[in-house]
């Protein structure tokens, strides 16, 4: 497993998360991991809005390999208000 720094910045509202380090399989799993919950952002949670709108405007950069092979959440950045 792999872990990965994901960040958005397409949504600077309140109640919003901007960031988060995921262990995940491969880039496109970790873009389209769910900041809140570490599993795969559903089209309701997109629309929704507490993230980004578009995995396309997602921002992954590796980060190196996890000793940990659970795939989920190991931080995140959330922006309460």
């Amino acid at each position: 497993m792999k872990l990965f720094l994901i960040e958005q910045s397409e949504n600077s509202d309140y109640e919003t998360y901007d960031a988060a380090v995921v262990i995940a399989e491969n880039e496109e799993e970790a873009r389209n991991m769910n900041p809140a919950t570490g599993e795969k952002m559903t089209k309701q949670e997109w629309a929704d809005s507490f993230w980004c709108f578009s995995s396309q405007n997602v921002r992954v950069t590796y980060l190196g390999e996890s000793v940990d092979n659970k795939k989920g959440l190991v931080c995140t950045s959330f922006s309460t208000g």
